[in-house]
């Protein structure tokens, strides 16, 4: 006995020629990312004040402190936050295969890496949540391109 079956497979086609078309050119998704590390890069600067792996950072030395205060006695600013500079200059490049994402403020590599006075206080990483958010960002964006 010999059974053939036949079947119409031009809605798979057409759905794995779509998922194709997107996966030649990924600078969208990757812009997505960029904006998820960008946001995580600022709230690492302005709230929580640890590296990506959650290590708090160095605190100030006593003479940054003399330099920081104000008039009023107070302290301007906090943690590589002086006047927001550095925050207001985290950016993001993406590809259709990469994304980047930096300051370009001159400064910026000498509180990431440190200086010979100066400890070394990373605002740039991925931590265990970023890597979480990307991940349901690329969960998100396949299941969309697998379901349409």
């Amino acid at each position: 006995m010999r059974l053939i079956i036949t079947a119409d497979l031009t809605p798979i086609s057409e759905r794995l020629t779509n998922l194709s078309k997107q996966m030649s050119d990924l600078k969208p998704v990757m812009s997505a990312v960029g904006g998820i590390l960008e946001s995580s890069t600022r709230l690492r600067i302005s709230n929580q004040k640890k590296d990506a792996s959650g290590q708090k950072w160095a605190a100030l030395s006593e003479s940054t402190l003399r330099a920081k205060r104000n008039k009023k006695g107070g302290v301007r600013g906090s943690l590589l936050v002086n006047r927001g500079m550095l925050m207001r200059s985290i950016t993001h490049a993406a590809s259709a295969r990469s994304v980047i994402v930096g300051s370009n403020m001159a400064y910026a590599r000498f509180h990431q890496e440190g200086t010979q006075n100066m400890p070394a206080r990373p605002f740039l990483g991925l931590s265990k949540h970023d890597y979480e958010d990307v991940a349901d960002l690329l969960d998100d964006w396949l299941n969309g391109l697998i379901g349409n």
